[in-house]
């Protein structure tokens, strides 16, 4: 596998939302290039797994954040992203996989795929090979299935949650999986209606999957400049702007975390360097809290009594 440190990504894919050569041409007028041209946050970079904690300062009373791995089979590759979660230190609040690979009508019971301080939600693909979707949620959070926007077909495999949040408005999570092959405009027309949903209206909304769609090839490919002007539409950023997956011969940005909430700039984004599948890990990690954890539990302490009654009953 060549190694990321010896591709020049800064001179293959430009800054998608802060487009320097306009605001030099005074465009600066231009609602869509202001929108997001202040937001220094959005600069991928990539950590070895030991560089997590430091850099992206993750700290699950702190902060809010996911992160995603196509993981291509649970079977397989579990056991060694286990070890990475274990490793880097950190809580995540939602950690999403794409590819599970299973069949297991019983995932969420299956010891092996155990996640300590988690609970697991997970859609495995019918009737074909391949596929299939999990989240894992801290247990500090207060969660609901969203299956009237979760999908399951040959161009689209989505699986949603809502954290309920008393602070301020609910997080949508959305794990999504696009098959290479899957038809472009059906996957696009779930999020046209995805977005006009009502459910999801005033909330905030995270996308995180392997969506197939290569953001290295924006100038030059009708498909991904017909999505990154649909997630622009509803304020959807691309929060991954560097590539996701690389082999001996190619690079691309097919994994990726879409937001409506960052214009606060007040996030960090990251991508983890490790073999254990063919696609990297990607993160997004807020840097204001603002969902609310579960009550916390009442605590009890037990006391033996030595009076005179406790030791006439003894």
């Amino acid at each position: 596998m060549a190694t990321v440190d010896s591709l020049n990504y800064e001179e293959i894919f430009f800054d998608l939302f802060s487009n320097k050569e306009n605001l030099k041409n005074n465009n600066t007028r231009d609602p869509d290039i202001n929108l997001f041209s202040n937001i220094s946050s959005l600069n991928t970079k990539y950590y070895l797994p030991n560089e997590i904690q430091k850099n992206l300062k993750i700290s699950h009373s702190k902060n809010f954040s996911v992160v995603h791995l196509n993981i291509r089979s649970m079977n397989k590759n579990f056991d060694n992203f286990r070890d990475l979660i274990q490793s880097l230190n950190v809580s995540f609040s939602v950690i999403c996989l794409t590819e599970t690979w299973s069949d297991d009508e019983n995932l969420d019971r299956n010891s092996l795929f155990f996640l300590n301080e988690y609970k697991l939600v997970f859609q495995n693909r019918t009737k074909r090979k391949g596929g299939g979707l999990c989240i894992y949620v801290h247990n500090s959070l207060i969660y609901k299935i969203k299956e009237d926007i979760c999908m399951n077909s040959d161009a689209i495999e989505t699986l949603a949650i809502e954290i309920i949040n008393k602070k301020s408005s609910n997080f949508i999570i959305n794990v999504v999986y696009r098959p290479p092959n899957g038809n472009i405009e059906e996957f696009q027309n779930y999020f046209k209606d995805l977005f006009n949903k009502s459910c999801i209206i005033n909330k905030k909304v995270i996308l995180a999957g392997d969506f197939n769609l290569n953001l290295l090839d924006y100038e030059k490919n009708r498909k991904v400049q017909n999505f990154i002007n649909l997630m622009f539409r509803y304020n959807m950023v691309s929060l991954i702007n560097r590539p996701t997956r690389v082999t001996q011969t190619t690079y691309s940005a097919i994994d990726n975390i879409f937001s409506n909430f960052v214009i606060e700039n007040n996030f960090h984004t990251g991508i983890i360097k490790t073999d254990i599948s063919d696609h990297f890990p990607v993160c997004f990690v807020s840097q204001k809290n603002d969902c609310n954890e579960t009550d916390s539990i009442e605590e009890f302490i037990y006391k033996r009594f030595y009076d005179n009654i406790a030791i006439d009953s003894f």
